[in-house]
């Protein structure tokens, strides 16, 4: 099985049951921790999505674009990722709450102990819906990025089948 249907497996076998089982108990602070690592796989599924676009779209140009290895999107932090995302999408409301959700994922990962556990789950809590959003608006860029690679295929298989005619 390849990394992405182990990522994807993982997503139906555990990190969703996961998340509604520690937001059904109110540790909603601990579901952060699956909400981050969902953002980071998303970004990087619309990272790879765009910059694949990129290559087809500069295919017939003489300008050169390099995608980056999937193994180097891994490997980034999520302000990495964010940065990156940010140069393929003029959203700014998707920057900006990709942004806030990393300003918490920092407070939560390098200064929990900080902070009281109980005001953090509180927050943790109000970003439920930041995260419901964000996982929507980025999923749907990525379906719109499909879209255009799929349409760019369907192009130049109709091309293919009519010159072969």
């Amino acid at each position: 099985m390849n990394l992405m249907n182990d990522r994807n497996k993982n997503w139906d076998e555990y990190i969703d049951p996961r998340i509604d089982e520690l937001t059904n108990n109110n540790f909603f602070l601990e579901a952060s921790y699956l909400y981050l690592a969902v953002i980071e796989h998303i970004l990087q599924n619309a990272i790879g999505y765009q910059e694949e676009w990129f290559v087809r779209l500069l295919k017939k140009s003489k300008l050169r674009f390099v995608k980056t290895k999937p193994k180097e999107l891994r490997e980034k932090t999520l302000g990495q990722l964010i940065g990156i995302f940010s140069r393929y999408c003029d959203d700014k409301e998707i920057i900006s709450q990709l942004n806030e959700f990393n300003s918490f994922r920092i407070q939560l990962v390098h200064r929990l102990l900080d902070h009281s556990i109980e005001d953090l789950n509180k927050e943790a809590q109000k970003k439920q819906r930041t995260y419901n959003q964000l996982v929507a608006k980025l999923s749907n860029y990525n379906v719109m990025i499909l879209k255009k690679i799929i349409r760019n295929n369907n192009r130049l298989i109709n091309k293919k089948e009519s010159t072969q005619k």
